[in-house]
């Protein structure tokens, strides 16, 4: 069934099929992995080790917003649910990969832009956001994107909420404008219950303008803004 079709039939009930092949699509963490300016940079710590202590065990330290990952309300609401709290059914489901990869580093997807889609957004769809600029990752990416990388405009988030879209992912170290002080993207994605998935990798590419099945699992993490999440992707047929 094409992207077209499937919207005409959105009245209706419709049953897919998931391959048995998934792709990863979260960043893997290391010592080294690119971090959001002014976030804290991840350390692995040797507790025990095998030859003095006949097991291995680790100490990690990390920033809640590490590699990829979830946003919880906590993140800009005192009273928000923190990250455990946060259903996991916004983060399972079918999605449908948009493409933005010709938007220049540091603009921002507009309403407008979003819109061109509506033909294919379903209401309960999942969108995952491709721009680009997950491709520089291994690229000397702090130097070549650092705090320019593409965004979510206000404006298309109050498209987001009226699509009645239950999450966003997108392939950057956020949904918002570098610098924002007003953070009024996430303020309003997170106050209308809209889960956000930032810092997903390349392999995204894969999948643009086509539906897969998310799988996106964030760490049970009590209270927190945001926690390391694992995403991975299934091709669906109908």
């Amino acid at each position: 069934m094409t992207l077209a079709n499937r919207k005409q039939a959105n009245s209706e009930s419709i049953k897919i099929t998931i391959s048995k092949k998934f792709w990863d699509i979260s960043h893997i963490i290391s010592e080294d992995i690119p971090v959001y300016s002014g976030d804290p940079r991840p350390k692995f710590e040797s507790v025990l080790n095998l030859e003095r202590d006949k097991v291995n065990l680790s100490r990690i330290t990390l920033g809640a917003h590490t590699g990829t990952h979830v946003d919880s309300q906590k993140h800009f609401f005192k009273d928000g649910n923190g990250v455990e709290k946060e259903s996991l059914c916004k983060f399972i489901g079918e999605a449908i990969v948009l493409d933005f990869s010709k938007k220049a580093l540091g603009e921002g997807i507009t309403d407008k832009e979003l819109s061109s889609y509506s033909s294919v957004v379903n209401t309960n769809d999942i969108l995952l956001l491709y721009t680009g600029v997950s491709n520089y990752w291994h690229d000397n990416y702090m130097n070549k994107v650092g705090k320019k990388f593409t965004y979510i405009t206000p404006a298309a988030a109050d498209w987001i909420i009226n699509q009645k879209i239950k999450s966003v992912g997108i392939d950057t170290f956020s949904v918002e404008q570098y610098g924002s002080k007003e953070a009024l993207t996430h303020k309003k994605l997170l106050s209308s219950g809209i889960g956000i998935i930032e810092n997903l990798n390349s392999k995204l590419k894969k999948f643009v303008n086509k539906r897969v099945f998310l799988v996106c699992l964030p760490l049970a993490l009590e209270g927190l803004d945001a926690s390391p999440a694992r995403t991975i992707v299934f091709d669906i047929s109908d």
